[in-house]
């Protein structure tokens, strides 16, 4: 099959096409932080500049020259080349083993079947825009609708929704930018680091619908989470699961409706958050060395079972939450069970 290398006019696709479009109407809540977007410009461009000049193939377009799977159109790439998807059902499990530029046009849909991950990215350097990923439905931890595996990606502007295990999974990663992103009815995390640190998560909208968690860390330390909404999980985030995650930011979330907001044990830094009506409780501490300010908690508060740690400049409910920091108080600051 010859690669086609000069685009041509999108034969179009009614179907699929709307297929894709009523999906991401009726399924997708409108995140409180589409205005950020510039940090998203810049990810683009720097990308582009740095991985530009492949060929570019197709698939899912009519003519002879146009891959009927996305697998087959990556086995054929090198390094550097860009592959675009047409709006139509793929029922696949894609592997990406190489540096590529991967483009969904309309919200090409992405089904697993059942059958593993949707799309497992092995190699570095890679850049996924505009997909919608479904159908994992193997009832364990280690697959996902995205599965990452390697480093520098930018994975952006993504649906994955009806996911059994993860929504994106990263293992053994760093590096990596996660934005705008949309990542519903999960049944395990809707994102799972599991050994993966220096990562970004910007302004992505996660929601397992209370079945699952938000964003759990196994082992994952220095990442970075910005103007994410967590809504109506069982855990909107958590680092205390098995290893510890330390120096981990989340800086501008709305973390609301869920069980428990976040759970976080030791060395994180919490800044100008926003809780609300996380009836577990907002906040949970079980450790020291966090650093906690700034944050606004509404029909929720913080529970700190040990350690101490740097809280200042809080709110519940419009009103200050105090702290006394030093050893000889220590005791008072765990008998905090909620502030409201």
């Amino acid at each position: 099959m010859d690669v086609k290398k000069n685009g041509g006019k999108m034969n179009k696709i009614f179907v699929a096409g709307m297929t894709c479009i009523l999906l991401t109407i009726t399924i997708l809540p409108a995140t409180p932080y589409q205005a950020g977007m510039t940090n998203n410009f810049h990810i683009e461009k720097r990308y582009i500049l740095t991985n530009g000049g492949g060929n570019i193939l197709y698939v899912g377009g009519s003519g002879p020259n146009n891959y009927t799977k996305i697998q087959d159109a990556i086995d054929d790439a090198s390094d550097g080349d860009k592959i675009v998807v047409y709006p139509k059902v793929y029922k696949e499990n894609v592997v990406i083993n190489k540096s590529l530029t991967l483009i969904g046009l309309n919200f090409p849909i992405i089904d697993a079947c059942g059958k593993g991950d949707a799309m497992n990215i092995t190699a570095n350097n890679c850049y996924i825009k505009g997909f919608n990923i479904t159908g994992v439905k193997e009832n364990a931890t280690n697959h996902a609708g995205i599965k990452i595996c390697s480093s520098e990606n930018v994975i952006m502007n993504n649906i994955i929704w009806k996911c059994e295990s993860n929504g994106i999974y990263l293992k053994n990663s760093e590096r990596n930018n996660i934005s705008n992103n949309v990542i519903v009815y999960t049944r395990w995390y809707s994102i799972y680091l599991r050994n993966s640190s220096n990562n970004t998560f910007f302004n992505n909208t996660i929601s397992s619908k209370i079945s699952g968690d938000g964003i759990t860390m196994y082992s994952s330390s220095n990442n970075l989470f910005i103007k994410n909404w967590i809504y109506k999980n069982n855990v909107g985030i958590s680092t205390s699961f098995g290893k510890g995650s330390y120096y981990n930011n989340f800086t501008g979330n709305l973390v609301e409706d869920n069980i428990f907001g976040m759970f976080l044990d030791s060395k994180n830094t919490i800044i100008k958050n926003i809780f609300t009506n996380n009836y577990g409780g907002g906040l949970r501490i079980s450790g020291g060395n966090n650093v906690i300010k700034n944050n606004k908690f509404k029909n929720c508060g913080i529970m700190i079972w040990n350690g101490v740690n740097v809280i200042e400049n809080n709110t519940a409910n419009g009103k200050p939450i105090y702290s006394y920091m030093n050893e000889k108080k220590k005791q008072f600051q765990r008998m905090l069970p909620r502030l409201y």
